[in-house]
């Protein structure tokens, strides 16, 4: 007889338009073929939860689409936030949107009429907010085991921002997500991260906790495929996460325009989802198209040679790497942004951390190198990170 698990969201799947939902779908994919999975997802204002598509997608069995805010600042969120820095609540303000009365009586209603399963995956320490009231947890014995999907070290990026911008009440939101995931980690059957860096990290915080590496599968096709663009590079992902969208300002602040004035027939395409309102001033610049949500991410990537990946900071791994060396793309990168994936510099990645650095990479970059570390990417990446054999990671778990 086949597991029934219960998958939960923090966001609605579709399109695939960033790292978490690409992960997330790809896996969801394979988990399919063996089990029985209802899927509840939170859904944002801009999301249209076509359940039909997504069905068909994924091979899930039941879903729900239950509709939360978005991060807008708000009156609600400011009293959360001075609250959280006050020690009134130990709720991260990150969580309040997932831990809204409305949508745990919502999801608690359908839970019942749903029956039992044997496990639930939440899909990051985010989901987990819909059992969280009064700053604790309380989960229904329904959901079966309790599997967590840690896809950063959600706490980093607090202390990051906190150090970033100096502000104090950073730091106090950075301890409420470290209580929070600790406290999360402990109660979970098995905790997986998406890298070896996270799961040692992780560890240090919960050490009582059961982890594994579970790392982003993705489906590589046989052989690698022809890229056809010339002079294109590609910046995508979801253009309002932290790391994301300071690594993006900075490369466009100060790497474009001088890479532009030395090499003006470098384009630059940048898309994703989320807000992009910041990115207005920036977009006039010489050789950058603006792309936002884009409804098929494959016809970005085949109007393109390679992909950039300026990030300094968070954790987990790299998606753009995996997924642009899937597609035969080159990429040039921080460290950190490929971090995890043991790619070897000028081998099967060009990396750069300092503006000089970057910029003599991108004045270097043709064609013909940038189809050797594609190619030698894809072949580094291919079978460790192939679907298949990262679900049956998961699978032996749920199948105990």
């Amino acid at each position: 007889m086949k597991k029934k698990v219960l998958w939960i969201c923090p966001k609605w799947l579709l399109p695939a338009q960033d790292g978490q939902r690409v992960a997330s779908l790809n896996l969801l994919r394979q988990i399919t073929k063996d089990c029985d999975v209802s899927l509840l997802s939170f859904c944002l204002p801009d999301d249209i939860p076509d359940i039909t598509l997504l069905k068909k997608e994924t091979g899930v069995q039941e879903v729900i689409a239950i509709p939360i805010s978005s991060r807008k600042i708000n009156l609600s969120w400011i009293l959360l936030f001075l609250a959280g820095s006050l020690k009134l609540t130990k709720l991260p303000i990150t969580l309040f949107r997932f831990t809204r009365r409305s949508a745990q009586a919502q999801a608690q209603a359908w839970i019942e009429k749903n029956g039992v399963w044997d496990c639930v995956v939440f899909d990051t320490v985010h989901s987990a907010g819909l059992f969280y009231q009064h700053n604790s947890f309380f989960f229904p014995k329904s959901l079966g085991k309790i599997f967590i999907r840690a896809h950063n070290v959600e706490y980093e990026l607090w202390e990051m921002t906190a150090k970033k911008t100096r502000f104090p009440l950073f730091y106090s939101q950075a301890k409420l997500m470290k209580e929070y995931e600790r406290e999360l980690l402990r109660i979970a059957e098995y905790s997986f991260t998406v890298s070896e860096e996270d799961k040692a990290k992780l560890q240090l915080l919960a050490p009582d906790a059961t982890f594994e590496v579970l790392p982003i599968g993705l489906p590589f096709p046989e052989a690698v495929p022809e890229s056809k663009s010339e002079n294109t590079l590609l910046f995508l992902g979801k253009l309002d996460w932290p790391p994301n969208r300071d690594g993006l300002t900075w490369f466009l602040t100060k790497v474009w325009p001088k890479v532009q004035a030395m090499k003006p027939e470098l384009k630059l395409l940048v898309a994703g989802s989320g807000d992009s309102h910041w990115l207005q001033t920036l977009l006039p610049l010489r050789g950058v198209n603006f792309l936002g949500k884009v409804p098929e991410v494959n016809e970005v990537y085949a109007k393109s040679n390679a992909m950039i990946v300026p990030i300094f900071y968070g954790s987990g791994t790299r998606v753009k790497a995996i997924e642009a060396a899937r597609f035969g793309l080159a990429t040039i990168s921080t460290r950190l942004g490929v971090q995890g994936l043991e790619l070897q510099n000028q081998e099967s990645v060009q990396l750069a951390e300092t503006e000089d650095e970057w910029i003599q990479a991108l004045i270097s970059f043709d064609s013909a190198s940038a189809k050797q570390l594609g190619s030698n990417a894809f072949y580094a990446l291919k079978n460790r990170f192939a679907e298949q054999s990262v679900a049956q990671i998961l699978l032996r778990k749920i199948k105990v």
